[in-house]
Parts: structure tokens; sequence; C-alpha cells
């Protein structure tokens, strides 16, 4: 994959190692008419044989490394690596108000909110589908900004909490007990694109969000 400022140029991975083993192949092909057809008075050095050797060698191993470059790149779910990289420099608004419990969710989910100045204290209630709360969480003295936190998806009792669609109602106060401003999510500039474990995620102010938890793109 080439990368040309403001598009990328890429040729399909059947196309290009098609033409990666003809290379390979004709390399090998020349070693041997060259050695069929050496003149049996001035063979060739071994010196010389050893290093023809090398090279056919390397090439096959460079092609090795891009090949599982191109793999890891390719095993980001749902996600095309060239859209991934598009999000750098842009800004994005990251999702942390909405997540839903199912049968094979994981234990925790990451919520994200913002504040629009520092607050003394913060309180996120976590509502079911019928809007009712079930979790309150208390924080306190947190700057004005993006943030986020790792929910243990329990209730107050500490039961885990059952399936179904679940949202999050931030809550902040400065020193003076006056509501400030807070909400879900955060907006932020993408200064970097990470693949792990067959996931895209995007850096954004500092935090690392999966693709998917991007609600909007500027």
């Amino acid at each position: 994959m080439y990368v040309t400022g403001t598009g990328y140029a890429t040729a399909t991975k059947s196309e290009s190692r098609v033409g990666d083993e003809l290379s390979q192949e004709a390399f090998f092909d020349l070693l041997m008419a060259q050695l069929l057809n050496q003149d049996p008075m001035n063979p060739m050095e071994s010196a010389e044989f050893t290093s023809q050797l090398a090279q056919l060698n390397l090439v096959s191993e460079v092609m090795n490394i891009r090949d599982l470059l191109e793999s890891n790149l390719g095993q980001a779910e749902g996600v095309d690596p060239r859209e991934a990289l598009g999000y750098i420099g842009r800004e994005v608004m990251v999702n942390g108000g909405e997540f839903a419990i199912t049968p094979t969710s994981s234990s925790t989910e990451q919520l994200y909110f913002s504040l629009g100045a520092d607050a003394s204290r913060v309180e996120l209630e976590i509502l079911d589908e019928s809007d009712n709360v079930v979790r309150t969480i208390q924080l306190n003295s947190l700057p004005a900004g993006p943030h986020e936190l790792m929910f243990d998806c329990k209730n107050d009792a500490g039961t885990e909490l059952l399936t179904g669609q679940y949202r999050v109602v931030p809550k902040a106060y400065n020193d003076s007990g006056e509501e400030i401003f807070a909400e879900n999510g955060f907006r932020g500039v993408v200064s970097e694109v990470r693949f792990e474990n067959g996931q895209a995620y995007l850096v954004v102010s500092g935090k690392t969000i999966a693709v998917d938890d991007v609600d909007s793109i500027r």
C-alpha cells in the first residue's frame, strides 16, 4: 500500500503476488542457465555463486515480510486500513452515551464524557430502556475536557446489569454547587491510527478509541 498525500494507490495482492513469483522464478532460471552454460575452462567462482544465492534468499525474505505486513493491516475487522488512515487530522465526535448489554458482551464498558469547565463534583447516571436510574457513579474534582471511565456494568446493588440498552447522563457541578455543561462523548482531532488484535483504533486527544465508537467526522 502506498500513501500519496491525498490518496492511495494500491495493487491487489493477487496481482502483486503473481509479479513477485515471476520475478523470483526468473531470477532462479537465470541463475541455472548461467550455471549450465558457463565456460568449463572458466567456471563461476564459488564466492560469486554464493553471493547470487544470498540475493535470491534476500528477495524471498523481503516478500515474506511484505506479505506479513499486508496480512496484519487486513485484519482490521470491518474497517478498510485506507479508510482508517483517512481519519488522521480529522475532527471526530466520540460516542460515550449509549451501550448495549448482551449475553456475549464484555463485562466492562468504556464510557466517555466531556466537561465544559472544571468540576468539583461529577455524577454519571446509568439509565435503562425505561429511563430508570440503575446506577449512579460519583466522581470528584475533574478538569474541563474529555474524560473516560471503565464501567463494570453493575447496578447500585453490585448486581450485573440485565440484557438491554442503556444510556449515560453526565451531570457536573462547580465549587458553588452550580451545574456546569457536561455531555456524553467528546470531540477531538485524530492524531494517530493503530491496528491491534485485528481492530482499528484512533488516538483522539491522547485517548485510544475504537473506530466503532466514532459517531461523526468532520
